[in-house]
């Protein structure tokens, strides 16, 4: 829960978010964002964006009141999704922003001079207090250069063992409040995660800064492809345990699961609807691989395309009005898009040098798709126009990067990558910039972004 404060924009903190806002319009932006397109080719070039530097130092007791145990987790969960909002970054020296903030106590006054001196944009203030485990903070942000404060929140009733749950709205915030964006902390990413039985895997979540990581099924098989459903409380993936690739659903706090098709063959690489109340997915029951639909019980089954090559991994457009998917159709597995009803199939993906190009992920403002595109035997997400113009590569560099999945406000993709050496989920800018991993334990991949929560 939250509760704004005083909120007064002077005339510099005004000038200051709205050369914020025209940032982030000009971090999606083709002309300055991260490639140029020559003869179908794809060209990798530096992204647009400057992160400003934002200090947060460790939340201090409210007067008469205790912080509550590992309360220094709070000003680095901000640190760090922050970061990956690509929009922000630490000062150069976390010892510098305690003795700037210790100086400011001595003084009982903020010495924005001080904190100018140390590169800071930005600085965020907070103080807690925690009764019966429960942990409301007040949290001021300052403009340094005016001295002006930007906005203030007081937040209640949060878990003092969840300090992270505080850290990521607090952080969601400061993007809100200081570009215009939804921020990104507060949502999920489900994946599939290898256990130590290599045979054995299951769905997990994490958040978006890569903690709070959580089982989610426990089948004692393999698993693959998971999607988010019906407003993010559930989960469709492909299950082998009872001997055949099934697509199952689950809710996604793992407390209950279910069997939704268990046509023969293949049931794979499913896709929600929200607008249509609607999985699009891989079937193969007449043994070859075809896409169909079919509503979350795995009824009003419909099939779309009737072909001779393989067709796959189909993707919703947000507005549930087209499809794309990987079909072979062509020759080499490339990215197409057709109408909901099967009809006006079109080939997107047309690139120089990229013999195989899947995993298509449609983006939530609906006027881009993102792909993972092979070129001399490396895969890297990449991004087209749904009219097949304007291709660019997010990624370079060693290892193979996959799997692309749109987070829900269309500003970052997570992917997976073998970069670090195994796979592991990583997300990126959607300008190709602030790349961040995830996660670091065994081998992790396929990720699925999921929605904003209500």
């Amino acid at each position: 829960m939250t509760m704004s404060l005083a909120v007064p924009l002077r005339a510099a903190g005004a000038l200051r978010l709205i050369a914020f806002a025209m940032l982030m319009v000009l971090a999606l932006a083709p002309p300055r964002a991260t490639a140029q397109t020559v003869d179908g080719s794809i060209v990798v070039t530096p992204g647009a964006i400057v992160a400003d530097i934002i200090a947060v130092p460790d939340f201090e007791p409210e007067k008469g009141a205790s912080l509550p145990a590992g309360s220094e987790v709070i000003a680095e969960t901000i640190y760090r999704n922050l970061e990956i909002s690509g929009l922000f970054k630490r000062p150069g020296n976390p010892a510098h922003v305690a003795e700037a903030r210790a100086q400011d106590r001595q003084k009982n006054a903020i010495d924005f001079l001080e904190w100018r001196r140390l590169k800071a944009e930005f600085l965020v203030l907070g103080q807690m207090s925690v009764i019966a485990d429960q942990v409301s903070a007040i949290v001021r942000v300052y403009d340094t250069a005016s001295g002006k404060s930007i906005f203030g929140n007081r937040y209640r009733d949060f878990a003092a063992k969840d300090l992270p749950t505080l850290g990521r709205r607090i952080a969601d915030d400061i993007v809100y409040r200081l570009t215009g964006s939804q921020g990104i902390a507060l949502t999920q990413i489900a994946y599939v995660s290898v256990g130590a039985n290599a045979w054995i895997k299951d769905v997990w979540t994490i958040w978006a800064d890569g903690g709070g990581r959580r089982q989610i099924t426990n089948d004692n098989s393999t698993v693959a492809a998971p999607c988010w459903g019906m407003n993010g409380t559930e989960i469709y993936y492909t299950s082998y345990k009872d001997h055949n690739p099934d697509l199952c659903g689950v809710r996604s706090d793992g407390s209950r699961n279910w069997f939704v098709s268990r046509q023969p063959n293949l049931n794979i690489s499913p896709n929600w609807s929200e607008k249509n109340q609607r999985i699009v997915l891989t079937l193969a029951r007449d043994g070859n691989s075809e896409i169909y639909v079919m509503d979350r019980t795995g009824r009003n089954l419909a099939r779309l395309t009737r072909n001779v090559a393989i067709d796959s991994s189909p993707c919703w457009s947000p507005n549930g009005k087209q499809i794309a998917f990987t079909s072979n159709r062509s020759g080499s597995p490339q990215i197409w898009v057709m109408d909901y009803d099967g009809m006006g199939a079109r080939q997107i993906t047309r690139l120089a040098g990229y013999d195989y190009c899947d995993g298509a992920s449609w983006s939530p403002k609906g006027d881009k798709i993102a792909f993972a595109g092979r070129c001399n035997g490396r895969f890297d997400i990449c991004v087209v126009n749904i009219d097949g113009s304007g291709a660019i590569r997010l990624t370079d560099g060693p290892g193979d990067k996959e799997d692309p999945s749109w987070s829900p406000s269309g500003t970052h993709l997570a992917y997976s990558s073998n970069q670090s050496g195994s796979k592991q989920i990583w997300v990126i800018r959607a300008d190709g910039t602030a790349a961040t991993q995830l996660t670091t334990r065994g081998t992790n991949y396929s990720p699925s972004w999921g929605p904003f929560m209500k």
